[in-house]
C-alpha cells in the first residue's frame, strides 16, 4: 500500500477525496494485483507444504498417508495420493483466480460522502509569498525553496521554468495544499474558498477504470451523480475526438491520447485554478509539440487561473501570459517575463520572430547572463 505512486493519489486528494476514500478506492485497488500475485504463489505450494509438514509427526493426514504408502512400497497409493494433492492444488488455485477476476471488475466508485457545498469555478488569484521549504532526513537537510514568491492574476496563465531540482514541483505541491511550507507570509496561502485541479508529471490515470470513468472521477468526487458525470465525461471526450475510446483502458491508448485524457479529467474538475506539473514530460518531441498546440487552444477557451511547470522554454513561451524563472536550489523566482504574443497560439506561433526573441530572453534568464540589451523591447521584472 505504501508503494502506490503519488501521481495516482495526489490528484484525488487535491480534488477533495478523503484519506479513507483514497485508501479504499485507490490504494487497495492499486495493490489488488500485487496482493493476488502473492496469494496465487502461496496457493501453488499450500497443500504440498502442508503434506510435508505432516511428515514431521502428525498421526493422520495426506502427508502421513503418502509416507505410509511409500514405506510399504505401495506405488499405486503413492500416485493416488499425489493425484489428490495436485487436484486440491488446482482447485485452490482456481478459486483464487476466480476471486481475483470477480474483484477486478471495478467501475466508477461512489464518493465516500457528498462534498459540503459546491466547489467554486470562478477564477481566483494565486498569491504565494516568501515561501521556504526544507526537506529533512537522516542523510541531511535539503533546502528546496528560499523565500519564493509567485503571484498569478485571475484567469491568467503563468509558466514556471528552472533547472532540475530547483523546487518547481515543491512550489506546485505547496500551492495545491499537498505540502506545508516551513515559512510563508500570512497571505502566502490561497483563499480557502479556492479549489485546485492537479495534473502531475507522472501518469495520473487510474489504470483499472475506463477512459470515460477516469474523466468523470472528479465530478463524482465533488458529489455528482455517476450518470451525469459520465455524460459530461463523454461529451468532453467527443470534443477531443476520443469518444470512440471511452470504454478503453488507459494502457490501450498512445502517450498523446493518455495526456489528452488526463488533461480532460483535470479540466472537468470543478476548480478555480489548474496546476500542471510537467504534464507532457514523458512524450516524444513530435507528440509533445502537437499536444502543446492542442493545449494552447484549450487554454484560450478557458478562463481559469493556471500554473504550468515545464523544462521546455518554447512550451512555456507558447502557453503562458508570464514566464517565471527560478534559480537553482534553493529555488526562488529571479525573473518574470511578460509574454505578449498574439492569440490564438498554435503551430504558427513558433515561427514568429517575436517568439524566438522571447525564448532567447528566457534562456538568458535561466543561464544568468541577463543580456537584455540583445533583445530590446522585451520587458523583464528582476527579483534579484
Amino acid at each position: 500500500l505504501g508503494r502506490v505512486p503519488t501521481s495516482l493519489t495526489d490528484p484525488l486528494a487535491v480534488a477533495g477525496a478523503s484519506r479513507l476514500w483514497i485508501l479504499i478506492h485507490a490504494r487497495l485497488s492499486w495493490a489488488h494485483t500485487h496482493l493476488f500475485s502473492g496469494i496465487r504463489i502461496a496457493a501453488t505450494y499450500a497443500f504440498a507444504s502442508a503434506a510435508t509438514a505432516e511428515f514431521m509427526g502428525a498421526k493422520r493426514g495426506l502427508g502421513v498417508f503418502l509416507l505410509s504408502a511409500q514405506s510399504s512400497f505401495r506405488t499405486d497409493l503413492v500416485f493416488a495420493g499425489a493425484g489428490v494433492l495436485v487436484l486440491m492444488t488446482l482447485l485452490l488455485y482456481g478459486l483464487v483466480a476466480a476471486a481475483e477476476a470477480v474483484t477486478s471488475r471495478r467501475s466508477l466508485p461512489s464518493p465516500w460522502r457528498r462534498m459540503k457545498g459546491s466547489r467554486s469555478v470562478v477564477p481566483g488569484r494565486i498569491d504565494i509569498a516568501d515561501v521556504s521549504k526544507t526537506y529533512r532526513s537522516s542523510r541531511g537537510n535539503v533546502r528546496a525553496l528560499e523565500r519564493a514568491s509567485l503571484a498569478v492574476a485571475e484567469g491568467k496563465i503563468a509558466a514556471v521554468v528552472g533547472p532540475s531540482g530547483c523546487g518547481k514541483s515543491t512550489l506546485i505541491r505547496i500551492t495545491a495544499g499537498l505540502e506545508q511550507a516551513d515559512h510563508a507570509l500570512d497571505h502566502a496561502q490561497m483563499n480557502s474558498s479556492m479549489s485546485c485541479a492537479l495534473m502531475p508529471q507522472s501518469d495520473s490515470l487510474v489504470p483499472w477504470l475506463s477512459v470515460r470513468d477516469n474523466v468523470a472521477l472528479p465530478l463524482v468526487l465533488a458529489g455528482g451523480l455517476k450518470r451525469d458525470a459520465r455524460a459530461q465525461a463523454q461529451e468532453a471526450l467527443e470534443g477531443l475526438a476520443l469518444g470512440s475510446f471511452s470504454s478503453h483502458r488507459p494502457d490501450e491508448l498512445s502517450g498523446g491520447m493518455r495526456a489528452r485524457v488526463a488533461f480532460a479529467r483535470t479540466m472537468l474538475t470543478p476548480a478555480s485554478a489548474i496546476l500542471l506539473d510537467e504534464p507532457f514530460g514523458a512524450l516524444d518531441a513530435l507528440t509533445r509539440a502537437d499536444v502543446c498546440d492542442w493545449l494552447a487552444g484549450i487554454l484560450d477557451e478557458e478562463s481559469r487561473t493556471t500554473i504550468i511547470v515545464t523544462h521546455d522554454i518554447r512550451e512555456a513561451v507558447q502557453l503562458a501570459d508570464t514566464v517565471h524563472v527560478m534559480s537553482a536550489r534553493p529555488g526562488h523566482i529571479t525573473d518574470i517575463i511578460p509574454i505578449d504574443l498574439p492569440h490564438p497560439r498554435g503551430r504558427g506561433t513558433r515561427r514568429l520572430e517575436r517568439f524566438h526573441a522571447l525564448c532567447a530572453r528566457v534562456e538568458d534568464a535561466l543561464t544568468n547572463t541577463h543580456a537584455r540589451t540583445e533583445h530590446e523591447g522585451i520587458p523583464c521584472q528582476s527579483h534579484e
